[in-house]
């Protein structure tokens, strides 16, 4: 009986995280790592220790593995890897929604489709200038970025051991990450928007009102810099080991694409308040959100009909929004 009243009050407390994923990951690790060991002779909490350390074990030998495959070489590890799970973690799901945007599949999904252009597939040149735009940026920024931050790394005296790091050290980084993203993200946005750094360099972002996947690094240099920098800039500064650096660029790769493909689908992240950005430019500067309601830049989201729904959930029924009184 006590044993069900735990996992109950362990439910109700993370629940409310999970569209959180690095917060969730440390509260986590922390249940795993230090509850004490009578608790973990049940039946269902051994079974969840044994499962984290078979995987454990396998990413370990994954990790030796590439490093192998590299020859311990560190550049090849920063620079090389990280630029790979970069590439896939982008490309891989912009391809899949590209297919459905322009195909048939499209109508199948309309239910979860947030914007108000629900029908129109997007016009094929504009795919194409958009794709010419994304792939300069990655291979003209993106990849020069990785170059420099290797030398800062090795300035700096990052880990390249090949020991996989703990799960309390990865979920520490990875919270730090999220923080330092939010504090970057925020206030450099808001110089982004600022009269004549908009009009010349944020304002080609906004082109997309209602985004899809792949316009999400659609953006001048100097905007697609910014959105870069947050991938190195928590690592160089914890000298995080290269595998916590490859999961969280592929963390943030991927959800940034989920962000910008105008489609509320069961299980990921919601996309709804950085597509409400598109809408409103002047709101919803953050990647959290903690900053924009310490600073009051979503009082008008909070009053739209995205706020209330805009959430991770978990069935194949999108949420509707609450009927307006």
């Amino acid at each position: 009986m006590m044993m069900m009243k735990f996992v109950s009050l362990c439910c109700k407390v993370l629940i409310p995280y999970l569209p959180y994923p690095a917060i969730l990951l440390v509260l986590s690790s922390f249940i795993l790592e230090w509850i004490p060991s009578y608790i973990l002779q049940t039946n269902v909490l051994l079974g969840v220790q044994q499962l984290w350390n078979a995987l454990g074990m396998f990413c370990q030998q994954l990790y030796q593995g590439i490093s192998i495959a590299c020859d311990h070489n560190p550049s090849t590890l920063f620079i090389g890897v990280t630029a790979g799970v970069y590439y896939v973690s982008y490309w891989l799901p912009v391809l899949l929604f590209t297919i459905i945007d322009m195909s048939r599949i499209s109508g199948l999904l309309r239910q979860y489709k947030i914007s108000s252009d629900k029908t129109e597939p997007p016009n094929i040149h504009t795919i194409l200038k958009c794709l010419l735009v994304v792939h300069l940026n990655q291979v003209l920024v993106t990849f020069p970025t990785l170059c420099c931050s290797y030398y800062v790394m090795m300035a700096r005296g990052g880990d390249f051991t090949s020991t996989l790091p703990s799960l309390t050290k990865l979920v520490i980084h990875l919270a730090v990450f999220d923080v330092v993203d939010e504090v970057w993200s925020y206030y450099s946005h808001r110089i982004l928007h600022l009269r004549y750094v908009y009009k010349y360099v944020h304002k080609m972002h906004h082109e997309w009102k209602n985004p899809i996947s792949i316009s999400s690094d659609y953006a001048h240099p100097l905007d697609h810099l910014h959105t870069v920098i947050p991938l190195v800039l928590g690592p160089l500064l914890m000298g995080s080991s290269p595998i916590i650096l490859w999961v969280w660029v592929g963390l943030v790769t991927f959800s940034t694409v989920v962000h910008h493909s105008g489609y509320h689908l069961p299980f990921l992240t919601s996309p709804r308040f950085h597509f409400y950005h598109h809408q409103k430019p002047l709101e919803c500067y953050g990647s959290m959100g903690l900053l924009d309601n310490l600073h009051g830049t979503d009082h008008t989201y909070k009053r739209s009909h995205h706020y209330p729904i805009d959430t991770t959930y978990y069935s194949l029924t999108p949420p509707v929004p609450p009927k307006q009184h």
